[in-house]
């Protein structure tokens, strides 16, 4: 299976995961996706580039690296290099950072 990596907007200074459109999460879910999300640090308690950006990073690293093994412990195969992020508003822009930064390549899921 592939994996969505989601991220919340509000402009860098509000908002949670909980924000993202349960429908979206339910279209991914019907395309096959194991969906993840985090939250991420905001303004001005945290620089954006030791901050938000930092967070993204590291729950990309952790969906990569980590999650696929917690979850076959339950049964379900995730492929860790098979990563999908997703963005809005502001949660786009980190989700274009990672996609300059690491592996990640650039698709239309058509699904949101």
């Amino acid at each position: 299976m592939s994996l969505a990596l989601l991220f919340h907007g509000g402009a860098f200074i509000v908002g949670t995961r909980s924000m993202i459109p349960s429908h979206h999460i339910d279209d991914l879910l019907t395309a096959g996706f194991v969906v993840a999300s985090a939250d991420y640090s905001l303004l001005p308690q945290a620089p954006l580039y030791h901050g938000a950006q930092q967070d993204a990073k590291d729950a990309y690293r952790w969906c990569r690296d980590s999650l696929p093994g917690l979850l076959s412990t339950e049964g379900v195969s995730v492929d860790g290099n098979r990563i999908v992020v997703v963005g809005y508003s502001a949660g786009a822009t980190l989700a274009l950072v990672l996609v300059s930064l690491s592996r990640v390549r650039l698709c239309s899921l058509g699904v949101l």
